[in-house]
């Protein structure tokens, strides 16, 4: 697990955040993975999220990327 520095952003709250695994290439930059619990499946187009406890599904987006501006507290 990569442990970020903390980061301020435009509202002055401080934010800091891990991934799992941190990927570094020369070229291509870096690829930060959070693994998380349960099941993924791709169904007629949709990722869909499969809830582990419960069984539910959700459709998903998993090439949406997160930005931390903004997200502290959250």
């Amino acid at each position: 697990m990569a442990r970020f520095f903390p980061t301020i952003d435009k509202n002055y709250h401080s934010s800091d955040g891990e991934a799992d695994f941190v990927i570094l290439h020369l070229v291509l930059g870096i690829l930060s993975v959070e693994v998380k619990s349960g099941g993924v499946a791709y169904r007629e187009g949709n990722w869909i999220q499969i809830n582990r406890f419960s069984g539910t599904e959700k459709v998903i987006d998993p090439f949406h990327v997160q930005s931390f501006a903004g997200t502290a507290g959250k």
